[in-house]
């Protein structure tokens, strides 16, 4: 189904559409100069020591963990409330995940949660800056290095996003980020790991190309590998689209100002608050959530309505340790995480992309309030003033 207002696109221009050609009349597609270009260009943004491009956020958490040398009965502490893949590249090692509850506000990692979860078997943690949103670093340092613990971040939603002074990906021994289309800046598939340990970071790269060490052609390889590498197509994209990451994460800024000021009136709903202390977002998704007193159902059948006119929304995110897979092997369900299952129920992510006009914002604002209004007048039986919960 086409929505005339969608819930994520890509903004790519001219200048993307050179780049790609570009490649695409040199010949060569991978293992080229683009790569390291784009290495380069996220390095210094990022204030890392360097960078390594790879095919997907996926591939980069299951590098890293692999390359720390995590496998059969270690364990990994994150969270449910992010995508399934941060879970499936632990499972993939052969570790197992231990999900730590969030914090009801930040929606990232709950630090009292993740000491709770450490056990003897612990190896390493990985952090999810959710929606672009930074965790609590300090804290989570802290309790690393108190149990020996290594820190990957999983900042494939964060790029452009800061914890103090410096970008997520940098406070641990490295950061991931990915390039699917919905993201800030797209190389149609794609990822990256940051760190500023060298030694790290080769390994990763000799990981991602089958185990070879360097470029040559040599194709003798030093151990057993995987083929995670990023054509030359996806980092001519992703290159060209760095060099305009300023203007697409102001642009990114003006729109949740924009949501938050259209969406101030409706007393249904909860909308993302940010704290100074808590660094620099950059803005991947705005999720809004229904007050604690509506159910998933409510929440379905809002997404519904609004789809029904054009809108498309989504559910950010259902718990992992929820889904049928994680239930059956690893023995999760309800109950377990108490703040993530209510958050995830009462969660909505509207459009969000920079190709949103003020029109656009105006029309999502009143067909939410429309069908909050809606629903509740339903429920009391029509006796609600008719507009009340909307933007006036």
């Amino acid at each position: 189904m086409a929505f005339r207002i969608p819930l994520a696109a890509p903004d790519v221009g001219p200048d993307e559409l050179a780049a790609v050609r570009r490649v695409l009349e040199s010949g060569r597609l991978s293992l080229g100069p683009e790569a390291l270009a784009f290495e380069a260009a996220l390095a210094e943004f990022c204030g890392s020591g360097g960078a390594l491009a790879i095919s997907s956020g996926t591939a980069g958490l299951t590098l890293c963990l692999q390359t720390l040398g995590i496998g059969s009965g270690d364990e990994v502490i994150t969270v449910s409330y992010t995508a399934m893949s941060t879970a499936n590249a632990i499972v993939s090692t052969g570790a197992r995940p231990v999900f730590a509850d969030i914090d009801p506000e930040t929606l990232n990692i709950d630090p009292l949660s993740a000491r709770e979860r450490v056990s003897p078997r612990t190896r390493a943690m990985v952090v999810v800056h959710l929606f672009g949103r930074p965790a609590a670093m300090e804290s989570l340092g802290e309790l690393a290095a108190t149990h020996g613990l290594e820190i990957i971040e999983d900042a494939c939603e964060a790029l452009g996003s800061y914890y103090g002074r410096r970008h997520v990906g940098t406070l641990g021994r490295a950061g991931v980020f990915g390039f699917y289309p919905n993201k800030v800046i797209t190389c149609g598939e794609g990822g990256a790991i940051i760190t500023d340990d060298g030694e790290f970071l080769e390994r990763c790269r000799t990981l991602s190309n089958q185990g070879r060490i360097g470029m040559s052609d040599d194709y003798s390889s030093e151990r057993a590998g995987f083929n995670y590498r990023l054509s030359e197509l996806g980092a001519a994209l992703g290159a060209a689209q760095m060099r305009r990451l300023p203007e697409l994460l102001q642009r990114r800024e003006e729109l949740a100002a924009a949501y938050c000021e259209r969406l101030s009136g409706l007393d249904a709903i909860e909308l993302p608050e940010l704290k100074p202390e808590e660094g620099q977002p950059s803005w991947f998704a705005f999720n809004i959530r229904l007050t604690d007193q509506y159910t998933s159902t409510v929440r379905d059948q809002i997404i519904q309505r609004l789809g029904k006119v054009g809108i498309q929304c989504g559910r950010y995110f259902p718990p992992v340790h929820l889904s049928a897979w994680f239930r059956r092997t690893q023995g999760t369900g309800p109950g377990d995480l108490p703040v993530t299952e209510s958050v995830a129920a009462r969660s909505i992510a509207i459009p969000f992309h920079t190709h949103l006009s003020d029109d656009n914002l105006d029309e999502v604002a009143y067909q939410l309030g429309k069908a909050l209004d809606d629903l509740e007048n339903h429920r009391s039986g029509g006796k609600r003033e008719a507009g009340s919960g909307k933007n006036r």
